[in-house]
């Protein structure tokens, strides 16, 4: 169990309590103190009580971006910091080109204090310079979303589901002063989840997901495992790869991926920069590649390597996932 903490970060008043720790769920919700206005977030066992709601924000990679725009916080973003060289989702598009860009890769201390912002949020954190818990050391509120917590917090239990990610995007609406705009968008998505998941448009095919990191030669995937697998579920598909595997075990052996002989293939791109036509190119170089069913029958789609990731992109990815299907069935 780790020992209570408090810390002063501005005029905030920022305590950080880790005590029991707590699971990351839907059920975790911001706590309005009605005598003093305060707003006390529980997120990964770490509660974070602010005194006001935060005005200078800094988005912690794709995934933070993501979740401030769905709750309709992104005025409050000062900067971009830790995208690892991914573009903004694209149902986020140029909405997110006039906001500075921190760091294409891990930020440094020096450069997020010089900033002085009011939180730092998403799941973009970096073990090397700017982990959750030495951001908050300095005194700047640091907040994973709800879905990303395993990752940084390993006693915290796995939960990538939509339900969850919409959840977060609830929470993140009260405590950025704009549950309105947060409100509508988790009504709006779950009405179209709902629609798409009635319709079982993957009508159980087998499916494979494949994407590189820039320009690397290491081929990975997705079983089941993580917000894919709920992305499958949606959609109706049953994977071929090994539904355990994930590509945190490490790259996928080509001959694995050819052997699994899907349906479908879903190719990811952006991760590192990598594009649609370099991955193809690297695909088509595997030995048997050209013979797999999906390729001979032309059943290939595409999302971005964002759509891999615990966040609102993950359902809009999804939902064109949905359409791209139902072009195949054509």
């Amino acid at each position: 169990m780790m020992m209570k903490k408090q810390i002063i970060a501005g005029t905030l008043g920022v305590m950080l309590a880790a005590g029991a720790l707590t699971a990351c769920s839907e059920t975790d919700k911001p706590n309005n103190n009605a005598e003093n206005g305060a707003i006390t977030i529980n997120n990964c066992g770490v509660e974070t009580t602010f005194n006001t709601h935060p005005k200078k924000t800094v988005s912690m990679g794709v995934t933070g971006l993501a979740y401030l725009f769905a709750a309709g916080a992104q005025d409050s973003i000062i900067g971009r910091a830790n995208e690892w060289g991914e573009e903004p989702p694209a149902w986020i598009g140029s909405k997110a080109d006039s906001i500075d860009v921190l760091s294409n890769e891990s930020i440094s201390m020096e450069a997020l204090l010089k900033l002085e912002p009011d939180l730092a949020y998403g799941g973009g954190f970096s073990s090397e310079n700017s982990s959750p818990e030495a951001v908050a050391a300095k005194g700047i509120p640091a907040i994973v979303d709800a879905p990303e917590c395993s990752y940084f917090y390993p006693d915290q239990p796995e939960n990538e589901s939509f339900d969850a990610i919409l959840a977060e995007v609830t929470q993140l609406g009260k405590l950025m002063d704009t549950s309105d705009k947060a409100d509508a968008t988790v009504a709006d998505l779950k009405a179209q989840l709902e629609q798409v998941s009635s319709e079982k448009i993957g009508k159980g095919r087998k499916v494979s997901y494949a994407y590189y990191y820039g320009e690397d030669p290491e081929l990975f995937s997705y079983g089941n495992q993580g917000v894919v697998g709920e992305i499958n579920k949606t959609l109706n598909l049953e994977t071929a790869i090994d539904p355990n595997y994930h590509p945190h075990q490490g790259p996928i052996a080509p001959e694995a991926f050819v052997k699994s002989d899907p349906d479908v293939i879903i190719v990811l791109t952006g991760m590192g920069g990598a594009t649609k036509e370099s991955s193809l190119e690297r695909l088509a170089k595997i030995p048997g590649y050209n013979d797999m069913k999906a390729v001979k029958n032309g059943n290939i789609i595409y999302a971005e390597s964002a759509a891999a990731y615990a966040s609102p992109t993950a359902i809009h990815g999804a939902l064109d996932l949905a359409k791209q299907l139902k072009e195949l069935g054509k």
